[in-house]
């Protein structure tokens, strides 16, 4: 299984959705792991952000950061602009 940074990157999983799903998660709870307690995401977070969805393929992308979006929401975050 290739990590990043200790983070599962979930490649051996061959159900997309599942896949797809966990990596979401992955991401928002690297969100929780570094926040600030205005709910901002520190540089540290933001880094790690990156350079995880840097590791997942570019074909999957636009789906990972939709249900990261919803996952976020769902945790009380807000997106600003």
């Amino acid at each position: 299984m290739e990590n990043f940074k200790a983070y599962p990157l979930f490649n051996e999983v061959e159900d997309k959705e599942l896949q797809a799903r966990n990596r979401a998660i992955i991401l928002a709870n690297i969100s929780e792991d570094h926040k600030t307690p205005e709910k901002k995401i520190s540089v540290k977070g933001a880094a790690l952000i990156m350079g995880y969805f840097q590791k997942i393929p570019q074909e999957d992308r636009k789906e990972i950061a939709s249900l990261y979006s919803k996952e976020m929401t769902k945790r009380g975050f807000a997106i600003v602009q």
